[in-house]
Formats: structure tokens, C-alpha cells, sequence
């Protein structure tokens, strides 16, 4: 919790409120709990680096990380159709359904614990994903849904010298979830400046040559 508080922190934000703290902390039910001095001394360390800067620190214009919920979503719903076909599966969530969650969740969380900052964005928003093209590169990691706009304008950053790197998917659908002959991005994969890696992060996302190989194309853009 500490750790991605003072993160956001450091990314402009002006105000936490930590869900629930009493929780945590037992505020005014007797014995504190032991996680109590832990946040006490997370508020104590912020007020430190206060004058230090904190408030005014930003991420440097190196990674944009760029999120494709509409992808996520589909993915989601298209492998939960098919596993509760069968009525005895009618209640039960499959763990392949998971995998756009879990494939962004596994670079934010490679991104974080190897020290390299980065902003957010997201592929189903065009208007915001202009921003990118300040960016040294763009990493996405599971781009299964891509409208035609989006697409568009990926190209466009490429020639524009964004490298990217993609992870997974290539717009196998739109982005309402109709299915598309051939990936919005697939030609894209193959152009100088773009790093295809079609590795299963639900499966080996923990695996070190996978994280290696992911943070290796990071590093060359």
C-alpha cells in the first residue's frame, strides 16, 4: 500500500485517502493493530520528503504504458461464453478468462519492481493516446481489442519514431469484440521499431527469461 501511495505521489497526485484504514489499524477498538505503525510512519516519511521535492517530482517522458480495457473485457466474456457452454460449468469462472488482467498486471508489476516510471493510458481512448507520441516508447501488453482509430495512430507513432512493444496480442478484434480476419496490428509487429513478444503472461509471466526479455525491449527503445 505504502509503496504505490508514495508512487502516485511522486506523479502528481495531491491527495490518498487509504480505504477502510480503521481496518487495518483498529483506530479506537483497543489493541492498535500492528499494521498501525506502519502507515504512521509512511505519513511521517512523506512529510520528510516534502521539502525534498515530492510534490513537484513527475515521471520522465520515457514509458508510456498503455492499457487496453476494452481488450481485457472482450477476452473476459468470449472465454467465459465458451467454458459455461457446458451446464456444469454454469457457475464456475475459468482461469484462462483472466489473462488481460493478468498479462497488464504482470508488467506494472515488472515495471515497478525494476525501477523504470512510467504514465498510463488507454488504447481505447485516441483523444489521450496522442500523448504518447512524447514518449520514448509505448509498451502494451495485451492488445486483443483495437479500434480502427487506435490502429491508425499506432502506426502513426511508429513513423513518428515511438518504438513499441507489444506483448500477446495484436487486435484480434474491434473494439466491441467482433472478430477480425486479420489483427489490426499484425503488419504493424513487423515494422523497425516495434518489438513483437508473444509470451502467455498468465502462465510464465513470473518465469525470469520472460521478465528478463520484456525489460530487455524496453531497455533498447
Amino acid at each position: 500500500a505504502a509503496g504505490a501511495a508514495t508512487s502516485v505521489l511522486m506523479r502528481g497526485v495531491q491527495a490518498i485517502d487509504f480505504y477502510r484504514l480503521d481496518y487495518f489499524a483498529n483506530l479506537g477498538k483497543g489493541a492498535q493493530n500492528p499494521a498501525y505503525p506502519f502507515y504512521k510512519n509512511w505519513i511521517a516519511m512523506v512529510r520528510s520528503l516534502e521539502p525534498e521535492g515530492l510534490k513537484a517530482a513527475r515521471a520522465p517522458k520515457d514509458i508510456a504504458f498503455v492499457y487496453s480495457r476494452a481488450g481485457t473485457d472482450w477476452w473476459e466474456l468470449t472465454e467465459m461464453t465458451k467454458f459455461r457452454a457446458d451446464p456444469e460449468n454454469k457457475y464456475k469462472y475459468p482461469n484462462s478468462a483472466m489473462a488481460g488482467y493478468a498479462h497488464h498486471d504482470a508488467v506494472l508489476r515488472l515495471l515497478f519492481a525494476n525501477g523504470h516510471p512510467f504514465d498510463l493510458y488507454y488504447l481505447d481512448q485516441p483523444a489521450t493516446l496522442q500523448e504518447i507520441l512524447k514518449y520514448k516508447v509505448a509498451v502494451i501488453p495485451f492488445a486483443y481489442s483495437v479500434s480502427d482509430p487506435a490502429a491508425a495512430f499506432l502506426r502513426s507513432a511508429q513513423e513518428k519514431g515511438v518504438k513499441l512493444v507489444l506483448v500477446r496480442c495484436l487486435g484480434e478484434t474491434d473494439e466491441i469484440g467482433n472478430r477480425r480476419e486479420t489483427p489490426a496490428l499484425q503488419a504493424l509487429a513487423a515494422l523497425p521499431g516495434v518489438t513483437f513478444l508473444d509470451f502467455d503472461l498468465l502462465k510464465d509471466g513470473t518465469q525470469p527469461e520472460t521478465q528478463k526479455a520484456i525489460l530487455s525491449a524496453l531497455e533498447r527503445s
